[in-house]
Formats: structure tokens, sequence, C-alpha cells
């Protein structure tokens, strides 16, 4: 907020921690979530399939970049 420019972040997550689990585990969360909504928006009454892309997104931004 406030800014101008494009701000990059990084989360720098240190390899074989509880810290890097609790990435992991909040990544596919999101995933999950991600296709629970996605569902629901289609009336849950098709099949829902996330494109690789999309979940490249996904993984992406909740690996802040």
């Amino acid at each position: 907020m406030g800014q101008k420019n494009a701000v990059m972040t990084y989360r720098l997550v240190t390899r074989g921690t509880v810290e890097e689990r609790m990435m992991q585990r909040a990544k596919e969360k999101m995933v999950m979530e991600h296709l629970v909504v996605s569902k629901l928006k289609k009336g849950g009454a098709r099949e829902s399939r996330l494109e690789q892309s999309t979940l490249d997104d996904i993984l992406r931004w909740a690996a802040g970049g």
C-alpha cells in the first residue's frame, strides 16, 4: 500500500525446519481452498480441474513471489 512501483517480497525459509513444514502446509491448504471455492462457484455439479498454470500462480503467490 502506498507504493507506486512494484515491490518484490521474499520469504526466506530454512530447509528442514518446523517453519518449512508450516509453509508447506499453508501452501497445501491454499490449494485446497482454491479447489473448494472454485467448485462451489461452478455449482458443484460439474467436475472442476485446476489448471497447472493456476496451480503455479497459487504456489508462487504463497511462496512470496
